[in-house]
């Protein structure tokens, strides 16, 4: 049932006007319940209106604008009954008149009196794609997408979908403009380039019959400390080198590839100071001159070849260029760039504005120190890609022919807005060629030519427009372009001078209004519903301040607010933070605020409370709409193992297992699913090993970071990988982590793998044979010291009792002495 809660007549005196009439909606509702769905002006279907929308609108009665302003409400000028179709606009000037779109209007008020904008589309311009016929290539002009120019009649705040159709056509015309380093470490890239001229421009003519090619060089700024300025290294900055410069356009875009090679041959080499050059000037002037020979309706390709950094916007500080780079044009009658001692080098965001303005293609060439540099770089720079370019430059060919592949078996589409601040947000959503349902998502790859896809543009008019002041933006594929024209329906006809029962000064306005819509505009100096107050008699009666409280409060205006003939005048905001407004100054747009941001700048406060626009939900609208706690290939909300809270998993412990991961598919004892996932590319970034060959390394998007151990990353929860090479038998382990805060796994990889030591088998036998022999000798040395010992103490024993042996000679009658005694007399005394 059509509930009536709240829409309570703001006075007692006026209760039985509004009572009736929605009694009345309130019977007609419930007849159209059982009788077949109708649809409203717009053609929406109608039916029973919630509380919500109905509280909604009643807060939007009192000026149409206000009214058809707020997403699914209508207005109704003269609110009618079925049996009484008279009654002036002052009879029915005390009626409500902003309903709920869900209501079927058409039962209580003529369709002339309704006013209610709706979504439509025109197109414009709608040519047909074109046709691919195999094997021939198209001398015409190519279209990819349609429709090519629509006009859009947006209501605010309620979302319009646009479908766009695109087709595969490879013969597109395609201007390459090669941009090169010729510092001095380019000197053999040059000559090399010299020789491929002719074979690239015969390969591109075999992929676009329609091919032009042009020659750009440059070095750095003409300024200390990026050269050196004294006289003589200016004339030869190194042996045999030209003077520097900042940027040449040595060659327009032409057919002729003969010309190109003389050029590259006539280039000379120069030179400077500092390790980085002044490719981003370059690059600037490549993109915005109309010099270098673009062609209007061309797939514009630069190829950035260099073997160094950049030097980027700040720089030029270095030598006292402090203003900011203007983005224009300066190449004089030479060819060569004027500006570059007078504005400083570009910033990433100018390239990046600029290569989505003209719709260039870059293909950042780089040598292997410095290609991971330029892989982030191309990561900030729309239509852009980069490769390994070797020493000799010989790859440069097939480089090109790989990423020019690329760029045209991708379709992406971006938004060139052409204001300066955003009227409109747009999303969008395709199945690309898969058939499946559409996903939000702006790029489908793997086309090839004849194929086609459908891409649905959500259009949502986030403000209304100024008057007399047209906004348009485009859609872009990087070749083609969708121009939509935006006109954001805000106000009511009735409004409009001359709109239909339009009364200056009517009675029903106490003669100090005019009576427009069914509602009162009140004059200067006088306001109330009837204009019936008059500013200078402010005394509040009491039948006055009744009007003044909502419903049982005693505060008169909430109590923030002064009773001024009946009507509350809110009090001015105590802080930055506060709006109050309302008919009773009930509502508080603090309330709406999270970290100082008016419903997180992605919705609008009604009364204390964010109304959220088309993708975004929560109390403050801080949380997108799309369901992302769910895995691909999923069923359940993370993983069955979390929660959902605006968009992120909050993983819960389950059964004593604590889960992690973005969806919360992570857990100590879970197979760990991410391991194969990430093998291949860990092996080849940091190891450079494993099935991936040197192409295939460099298309890994994970960024593993080598380190010493992982028990750190162990301890925090990281999820542990190993894999053992079969021939070498390395272990190599890397670990991955979902971090929360950044939304995206962290991989930490040691920097060394655990191999075995190295055994050598004619080493282990000739060490057995020598041990063994050592062992022999070394028992024989032993045995002899030993027996040696055990000789000397039996000699010693011997000796000893040989001495002690004494033998008796007084017995032994044949014993005679050996010698003879004689005595001299002389000396015998």
């Amino acid at each position: 049932m059509f509930s009536l809660g709240s829409l309570k007549p703001r006075s007692s005196a006026g209760a039985g006007l509004l009572f009736v009439p929605f009694l009345l909606l309130g019977a007609l509702m419930v007849q159209e319940a059982t009788a077949q769905q109708r649809v409203n002006k717009c053609g929406e279907a109608v039916g029973e209106p919630s509380q919500q929308d109905i509280s909604r609108c009643a807060h939007q009665d009192d000026q149409c604008h206000k009214c058809i302003q707020i997403p699914g409400c209508q207005w109704c000028s003269r609110v009618i009954s079925p049996t009484q179709e008279g009654g002036s606009g002052a009879k029915n000037s005390s009626n409500r008149h902003c309903f709920p779109t869900s209501f079927d209007l058409s039962s209580v008020c003529k369709p002339e009196d309704i006013e209610v904008p709706c979504n439509e589309a025109h197109k414009i311009r709608d040519e047909p794609l074109s046709e691919v016929i195999k094997g021939k290539k198209v001398q015409r002009k190519i279209i990819q997408i349609r429709p090519q120019h629509v006009r859009l009649d947006l209501r605010k705040g309620t979302p319009y979908n646009l479908t766009l159709k695109f087709r595969q056509v490879s013969d597109h015309p395609v201007d390459l403009y090669y941009l090169m380093d010729l510092s001095n470490s380019m000197g053999d890239d040059k000559e090399n380039l010299s020789r491929l001229g002719s074979l690239l421009a015969k390969t591109m003519r075999a992929l676009t019959s329609q091919f032009r090619l042009g020659f750009g060089s440059f070095v750095d700024k003409v300024a200390l400390p990026f050269v050196n300025t004294h006289p003589k290294r200016l004339q030869e900055p190194c042996t045999g080198c030209a003077p520097p410069f900042t940027f040449i356009n040595n060659l327009k875009l032409n057919e002729n590839d003969k010309l190109f090679t003389l050029e590259v041959i006539n280039a000379q080499i120069s030179g400077n100071q500092d390790s980085p050059e002044g490719g981003f000037d370059a690059l600037m002037q490549a993109i915005v001159c109309q010099d270098i020979g673009w062609r209007n309706a061309s797939r514009k390709i630069i190829i950035f070849s260099t073997d160094a950094k950049f030097h980027q916007a700040g720089d030029g500080r270095l030598a006292g260029i402090v203003t900011p780079n203007d983005g224009l044009c300066h190449l004089d009658a030479r060819g060569h760039y004027t500006n570059g001692l007078m504005t400083d080098y570009p910033s990433i965001s100018q390239i990046n504005k600029k290569v989505q303005e003209h719709q260039v293609n870059i293909i950042f060439a780089a040598t292997e120190g410095n290609i991971e540099l330029y892989r982030e770089l191309s990561n900030h720079i729309a239509y852009s890609s980069y490769g390994v370019m070797d020493r000799s430059s010989s790859n440069i060919v097939e480089l090109v022919k790989e990423q020019y592949k690329k760029i045209t078996s991708t379709i992406k589409l971006s938004t060139l807005a052409h204001s300066s601040e955003s009227i409109a947000s747009v999303r969008m959503f395709s199945s690309c060629l898969d058939g499946g349902p559409p996903k939000q998502i702006s790029m489908c790859d793997g086309l090839r030519e004849g194929d086609e896809v459908e891409f649905l543009v959500e259009i949502t008019a986030d403000q209304c427009l100024e008057e007399d002041k047209e906004s348009f933006f485009e859609i872009t594929t990087g070749l083609d372009r969708v121009r939509i024209d935006l006109n954001i329906e805000c106000d009511c006809e009735c409004e409009k001078e001359g709109g239909k029962e339009r009364i200056d000064n009517s009675d029903m306005c106490s003669d100090a209004g005019t009576l427009q819509c069914g509602v009162c505009a009140c004059n200067p100096g006088s306001y109330g519903k009837n204009c019936q107050c008059n500013s200078e008699n402010t005394h509040a009666t009491q039948e006055h301040e009744n009007l003044c409280r909502k419903g049982n409060d005693t505060q008169l205006c909430s109590g923030r607010g002064v009773c001024q003939c009946g009507q509350c005048s809110c009090r001015q905001p105590s802080t930055m933070y506060e709006d109050i407004w309302g008919t009773h100054c009930e509502c508080n747009r603090r309330k709406c605020r999270n970290q100082g941001k008016l419903c997180s700048n992605n919705g609008e406060c009604e009364c204390n409370s964010c109304r959220c626009n088309q993708g975004w939900q929560g109390q403050f609208c801080n949380c997108p709409a799309d369901d992302i706690c769910i895995a691909d290939g999923g069923s359940e909300v993370c993983s069955g193992h979390g929660t959902c809270s605006c968009g992120r998993c909050q993983c819960l412990e389950v059964d004593n297992v604590p889960y992690t991961g973005k969806f919360c598919e992570e857990c100590p004892t879970c197979p760990k699913t991410k391991c194969a996932e990430y093998q291949d590319c860990v092996l080849c970034l940091l190891y450079d090993i494993g099935k991936l060959d040197e192409a295939e390394c460099r298309k890994c998007t994970i960024r593993p970071i080598p380190t010493e151990s992982l028990q750190e990353e162990i301890d925090r929860g990281a999820s542990l990988c190993t894999y053992v090479h079969e021939d070498s038998y390395c272990e190599y382990q890397y670990t991955y982590f979902y971090n929360a805060a950044t939304e995206s796994y962290e991989i930490f990889a040691k920097s060394e793998p655990n191999c075995p030591e190295v055994v050598f088998l004619a080493g282990i036998v000739f060490g057995v044979i020598g041990a063994i022999v050592a062992i022999g000798l070394l028992t024989l040395i032993i045995w002899k010291i030993l027996t040696t010992i055990h000789d000397k103490r039996e000699f010693a024993k011997f000796e000893e009792e040989r001495n002690k042996a004494k033998w008796s000679t007084a017995g032994n009658p044949l014993y005679q002495p050996a010698t003879n005694t004689f005595e001299n007399p002389v000396f015998g005394s």
